[in-house]
């Protein structure tokens, strides 16, 4: 099976990545694929993906279109891209991390120096001129929404999530170590608000959806992980874009092929009818007087944080229009033949 999710986001805090977690070498391989833009980093990464049986492909939230990683479980490897805003370097060179440069293929005396550094400089003003943008919108909804929590009825949230583990055999307690890993299912990208929806249905083909019109389902997810990891169940985290870590937006549970998802009318999310086992209110949970005399406020602060998030999209595709500018430079100087044989290596090492 093949899927894919964000390692990383553009997010209120700046570019927020969660690849370290991913970097064990003791346990597995790590390819950190180095190369300039338009180098063929991607375009490799997808080449490996298309050969693999079983496949997690990274997408990479400054454009969808392209791999920011794969990792491939049948092969134990992961492959990255290990350079900026994500760089990395190998901890064990050569017995648990490999560098494959493709930065080799670069002849420098093709390269029109002034125009690559004019064009770099541009873009990072928009990406600078993007994150303040998602910094307002974060300070926004947490100087609205989360102070919420204070309304909320705690005692009828842990009754309901102690009830919904019970109901899907994720009461008791598991033997062996907690897992848990941590991506995107969302991304803040040129392409807009966007959510990666069939993600549900392939590793979660159960689907709960919480409706989430005041942006609180957050706490019957805490709630739920919480208890999954005590009681030991791999599951996986799906974080909200704009805060990083600091908040759950979505849940999957292979183990009962569950996925608990937010529907908060930011970020799309296109689920069918059929694929949903049950469709939570969290809006009860919600003190109801509050939300009576707050009402028309809270719906125009979230409209408002729509509106900024959509401007950040737009700076995110100029950054990405300029980036392409700056890959078709680099491509004026970039012999691919001469990594090829770096790459055939490469995928005799992962298939044989």
């Amino acid at each position: 099976m093949q899927y894919t999710t964000f390692c990383a986001a553009n997010s209120g805090k700046g570019f927020f990545s969660y690849f370290n977690t991913l970097l064990n070498e003791k346990d597995q391989k790590i390819y950190y694929i180095k190369g300039g833009p338009g180098s063929g980093k991607s375009t490799l990464m997808k080449r490996i993906a298309a050969m693999a049986e079983d496949a997690e492909l990274i997408l990479c939230s400054a454009d969808p279109n392209s791999l920011d990683g794969v990792r491939l479980p049948k092969e134990n490897a992961i492959l990255i891209d290990a350079t900026a805003p994500h760089s990395h370097e190998p901890k064990y060179l050569g017995v648990g991390g490999t560098i494959i440069d493709l930065g080799e293929g670069i002849i420098p005396q093709k390269l029109d120096k002034a125009k690559i550094i004019s064009l770099s400089e541009e873009k990072s003003q928009i990406y600078q001129e993007c994150y303040r943008i998602l910094e307002s919108a974060k300070n926004l909804h947490e100087g609205v929404f989360l102070p919420i929590r204070k309304q909320a009825d705690m005692k009828k949230i842990i009754a309901f999530g102690d009830k919904f583990l019970k109901q899907n055999a994720l009461w008791e307690k598991r033997e062996g170590d907690t897992l848990a890993d941590k991506r995107f299912f969302s991304a803040i990208s040129p392409d807009g608000r966007i959510t990666l929806s069939n993600l549900f249905s392939e590793l979660g083909k159960n689907i709960v959806v919480l409706e989430d019109r005041f942006m609180q389902s957050h706490l019957l997810l805490d709630y739920i992980e919480k208890k999954l990891t005590s009681n030991g169940i791999y599951h996986i985290n799906g974080y909200h874009p704009l805060f990083g870590d600091a908040l759950l937006q979505h849940l999957i549970i292979p183990e009962v092929s569950l996925s608990i998802v937010s529907k908060d009318g930011i970020f799309p999310l296109e689920i069918s009818e059929e694929s949903v086992a049950k469709t939570i209110n969290t809006q009860s949970y919600i003190n109801k007087t509050f939300l009576h005399d707050h009402k028309n406020k809270l719906i125009f602060i979230k409209r408002l944080e729509r509106e900024l998030l959509n401007l950040a999209c737009d700076k995110l595709m100029q950054a990405r229009t300029i980036h392409m500018k700056i890959e078709a430079e680099y491509a004026k100087g970039c012999d691919f033949d001469a990594t090829e044989s770096l790459k055939t290596k490469l995928i005799n090492n992962l298939f044989g």
